[in-house]
């Protein structure tokens, strides 16, 4: 017979089992004294015989599995007093086999209430069977031990049911599945037991009482069969809990990974599993949905390995490419989830916990009852700890203020019942998680790169808006020719006048991007060693920037110099954080890599605030094109650091004709929209072309003819050649590809080798970069900065000084490498 001890404390019971417990307490009792004020005897030796060994027996008890009761024979002799005596008397033996159940060597002494409902419910299925068995034997027809069988089934089901419906309750389980799993397995020893007191009461009636005394031994046998089924019962479960912790630990282990990667901590993951699981037994989630929401909440973001750790980590508003690539988690995670082949559905929680109940979620644009239950509970629970949590973006909200937004969202975003039963247990389920011990381990941050905080709030649109056209596209390119035209004379500048220093002439050029971006602050960061510092400063606070430094990586420019894209509109705070005193009025950042080719040698970040508002589009264009020239000029400033390249080539004023340009713009367009390829190439010649440095019949327009002849002759009737300035041309390469990038210099070297030949001289020299749609860029500005920076490789290749350029970096990678 089992006991009804569980491991949480009768106080903090929820209502509704207390008031299970009293009720039915109460009616046992009840039932109990109507029985025992009119009591009925039947033969008194009888009745002493089956009580003495009911109560000599209900001290042989197991340990049922799974919970906190116990299981004894005396069971056997409310059977027999249910079968040979009254039912006054056999209440009286089921009290006297319970009481010594609940006082013989206890793990802890049994409460009143324990006892209380003990005696109620074991009187409520004594009579039951009782009264059962008087009904199925005046019956006509019915065949001698099935009246018996049936009530001692009887006597099994409201017995074990009583108690099945505490647990239940408590736990937020169904009773049948609670039934089946803790107490159906000893239903078989009640059957063997009903035919044995069957059998004991023929005897009885045939034999006399003494025959009874013969039950001792089956009683024994009885209970050592049960203590041989309990342990290896007991065995198995222990077994499987040790798998089963074993795959937790692996789940728990291997989301805690990934979270790393996306910055979360440990603690998230343990609110929300907490919150998911504790809502899932409020709404009624059965056993098998349960574990399922155990474990999505541990790994609905494993998805989040086939994303790149530069959207992951990007400390700003995400482009719509990349939250598209984001939303790519929900699916590769179901996937991955449907490889571990769980037994409970934990694949279809993780594919639709970004679903939304209005239906304008991903990846399926699920709506209302089509998101699965665990998912719907999920996407609430893992919204609520995000808001509670602090952000780069904004501080943590209040629990109030949190569920405030969910209420919001109620009905669009969030299944209103899973919003309701939030709002009404989320101080409970607090408590709780007060309670919990911690960790046994974790992932020490420190260990780690530093935390960047996670994507979040909206798109950034700096691809966007790199390929968006410009409002006013006339006045954009004559602007962009202008300060292509006015950054090359100044890279002119720095080589050809001593008397400047190239840092002077940098601080001219940050001038001119002020008056072409306006902006409160500037900063161009130098990269030393994998460490951004400020190399120079321009407007409000520059003192209070001198001690900034930034690791490559982190940051906003950290990760602009990382990854090599630029940032646009992002927050100021993850640069600046409290070094610049003015930084509350700074609101928008943009941040560009300063790059040549294959090194990032700086960034260069423009901050403002409410003066001149966000920045446009056309402002990210401007200085995304101009990156090249600042790099050059950066990385002279850095001649005497000896990580970088120095570079002193001859560069003459080469202004980018606007209709040039704007025929660039177009022709990269229309490949881009009916997407198709299209190389893009740069040659500059590596000397200026003069008449006292050709043959004296040449002059230097009849040489740059020369040049343009020699690069028709690689080129196709399809491609396009472009005369930009004195030393440049610029050429598209329609329809080609990686392939034609990589062959094309080759075929200018060949075609320049033929001109020399064929005009006696050595005069002809170009250096060649390439830059291919869409790898390298999108548009006309990414292929020319592209081309630029590669035009620049070619350079630091050759080394050559008496071209008046010089290497000090002896890491310059080959051909294949970049």
């Amino acid at each position: 017979m089992p006991g009804s001890g569980h491991q949480r404390d009768f106080q903090k019971l929820p209502i509704v089992v207390k008031l299970y417990i009293y009720v039915l307490g109460g009616c046992g009792l009840a039932l109990a004294a109507m029985l025992f004020a009119h009591w009925s005897f039947k033969p008194p030796w009888l009745f002493a015989v089956y009580l003495l060994l009911g109560t000599l027996s209900s001290g042989m008890k197991v340990r049922l599995p799974g919970v906190t009761g116990t299981l004894s024979v005396g069971f056997l002799f409310i059977l027999l007093g249910i079968t040979d005596c009254s039912a006054s008397e056999a209440v009286a033996i089921a009290w006297a086999t319970t009481l010594t159940q609940l006082y013989w060597k206890p793990n802890r002494r049994p409460r009143l209430i324990q006892v209380i409902f003990n005696l109620g419910s074991t009187t409520i299925a004594t009579t039951a069977a009782y009264g059962l068995l008087r009904f199925l034997e005046q019956l006509p027809g019915m065949i001698a031990p099935l009246p018996l069988v049936l009530a001692s089934s009887g006597y099994f089901v409201a017995n074990t049911l009583s108690v099945a419906g505490v647990i239940a309750l408590t736990e937020g389980q169904s009773i049948h599945a609670t039934w089946r799993k803790h107490f159906l397995w000893a239903f078989p020893h009640y059957l063997v037991g009903a035919s044995f007191a069957g059998l004991v009461s023929i005897a009885n009636r045939t034999e006399g009482w003494h025959s009874s005394l013969l039950v001792l031994p089956v009683v024994y046998l009885i209970f050592r069969s049960l203590g041989v089924y309990v342990q290896r019962l007991e065995t198995e479960k222990r077994h499987a809990e040790e798998i089963a912790a074993l795959h937790m630990r692996t789940i728990e282990a291997l989301a805690y990974a990934i979270d790393t990667k996306d910055d979360t901590t440990h603690d998230h993951l343990r609110r929300v599993q907490t919150y998911a699981v504790e809502i899932g037994k409020r709404l009624g989630l059965d056993a098998q949905q349960l574990e399922a929401l155990r474990v999505a909440s541990l790994l609905h973001d494993v998805g989040k390995l086939a994303v790149p750790d530069a959207i992951l980590k990007k400390p700003s508003r995400l482009t719509p490419e990349e939250f598209d690539k984001i939303k790519t988690h929900t699916i590769v995670g179901a996937e991955i989830a449907e490889r571990i082949e769980f037994p409970y559905p934990v694949a279809p929680i993780i594919r639709a916990h970004h679903e939304k109940w209005n239906g304008t979620g991903y990846p399926d644009g699920l709506k209302g009852e089509q998101i699965p239950l665990g998912a719907r509970i999920l996407a609430a629970v893992d919204c609520l700890d995000a808001l509670t949590t602090h952000r780069h973006y904004r501080p943590a909200m209040s629990l109030e203020e949190a569920i405030a937004y969910l209420r919001s969202e109620a009905g669009k975003s969030f299944d209103p019942k899973v919003v309701e039963a939030l709002e009404r247990y989320c101080h409970e389920i607090e408590s709780l998680l007060k309670e919990l011990p911690p960790p046994t381990w974790q992932i020490h941050q420190s260990q780690l790169p530093p935390p960047r905080g996670a994507p979040a709030a909206g798109f950034e649109t700096a691809t966007a808006e790199l390929h968006r056209p410009t409002d006013t596209p006339d006045s954009f390119f004559s602007s962009f020719s202008e300060a292509w035209q006015e950054l090359d004379s100044l890279v002119q500048l720095s080589r050809d006048s001593g008397g400047v220093e190239p840092r002077n002439v940098l601080a001219l050029a940050c001038q001119r991007i002020s008056e072409w971006i306006p902006h409160e602050l500037g900063v161009v960061f130098l990269n030393q060693a994998r460490v951004l510092v400020p190399f120079h400063v321009h407007g409000k606070a520059k003192s209070s920037l001198s001690d900034l430094w930034i690791p490559v990586g982190q940051g906003l420019s950290g990760w602009v110099a990382e990854n090599g894209q630029p940032i646009f509109n992002a927050n100021p705070a993850l640069d600046l954080g409290e070094a610049d005193q003015l930084q509350p009025e700074l609101q928008w950042a943009l941040s560009v890599p300063l790059k040549i080719s294959w090194q990032a040698v700086g960034v260069i970040a423009l901050y403002r605030g409410q003066t001149h508002g966000a920045f446009r589009g056309s402002e990210l264009k401007l200085l995304v094109g101009l990156a090249p020239k600042m790099a050059f000029l950066l990385a002279r400033c850095a001649e005497t650091n000896p990580t970088l390249p120095v570079l002193q080539d001859r560069v003459d004023s080469s202004p980018l004709d606007p209709n040039v340009f704007r025929q660039l713009s177009e022709q990269t367009r229309r490949t881009r929209e009916q997407r198709g390829h299209l190389v893009m190439v740069l040659c500059e010649t590596r000397t200026p072309v003069e008449p006292r440095a050709c043959d004296s019949a040449l002059r230097a327009e009849e040489s740059m003819e020369l040049l343009a002849q020699a690069l028709r002759t690689c080129c196709r009737s399809t491609d396009t050649i472009y005369r930009v300035g004195k030393r440049r041309f610029v050429i598209l390469l329609h329809g080609a590809g990686e392939q034609a990038a990589v062959e094309f210099p080759h075929r200018v070297e060949l075609a320049l080798t033929h001109l020399q030949e064929r005009t006696k001289t050595r005069a002809f020299s170009l250096d060649v970069g390439t830059a291919v749609l869409p790898s390298d860029g999108e548009d006309a500005i990414e292929l020319l900065a592209a081309a630029e920076g590669r035009l620049l490789f070619t350079r630091l290749r050759h080394g050559d000084l008496s071209d008046g350029f010089s290497v000090m970096d002896e890491t310059v990678p080959t051909e294949a490498e970049w």
